[in-house]
């Protein structure tokens, strides 16, 4: 208790020593003279002005912008769904093997639509038996073995959960495809 009353008073003796100076400098200015004899040459010029600025017609602009992401097709809205393989800027019309490809729309007919991706809605396809993917790729008849799990990835820093559903992957695809032993 000693030590620490010794400790405290010594904290504010050398606070004292410290402001002291600028402390009674003040006092005696304002004794002598009174507050409004003191020179105020510090304090900035002030001018109330009651009236709004007018507003400026130029742009104001805060950085040069670039061209940077223009070559990204996935930042421009398409202007058809799902064109045929020659129209979609992807594949290679000096091909000849790019117009013997089936047309996205005529191969998608009857699926169930989506409003992403290629707009069709593929595990609800897959739940409505509109499609059966083979299970392997020499034996037709080979039964796949699903996984109804769910895996979650919690949050880190700033990243949201990533729920990764293994029902609807393990219908497409064995498991080996992604991982080559139970980890």
């Amino acid at each position: 208790m000693k030590l620490r009353s010794k400790s405290v008073f010594l904290g504010f003796a050398l606070s004292l020593a410290i402001s002291g100076p600028a402390c009674s400098q003040g006092f005696t200015e304002i004794h002598a003279g009174g507050v409004e004899d003191m020179p105020l040459d510090y304090a900035p010029e002030y001018n109330p002005v009651n009236e709004v600025a007018a507003p400026v017609d130029e742009v104001i602009r805060l950085a040069q912008v670039s061209g940077a992401n223009g070559f990204n097709r996935n930042l421009k809205k398409q202007k058809t769904k799902n064109p045929p393989p020659p129209e979609d800027g992807i594949h290679d019309t000096e091909n000849e093997g790019t117009f013997v490809l089936m047309p996205p729309l005529e191969a998608f007919e009857g699926l169930p639509p989506s409003d992403f991706g290629n707009y069709v809605d593929w595990v609800k396809a897959i739940d409505e038996k509109k499609l059966a993917p083979r299970w392997d790729r020499v034996d037709s008849s080979e039964e796949p073995f699903v996984m109804d799990m769910d895996i979650h990835r919690p949050v880190k820093a700033s990243v949201p959960d990533v729920i990764f559903p293994h029902r609807q992957h393990t219908e497409w695809l064995a498991c080996s495809n992604c991982h080559p032993a139970i980890f």
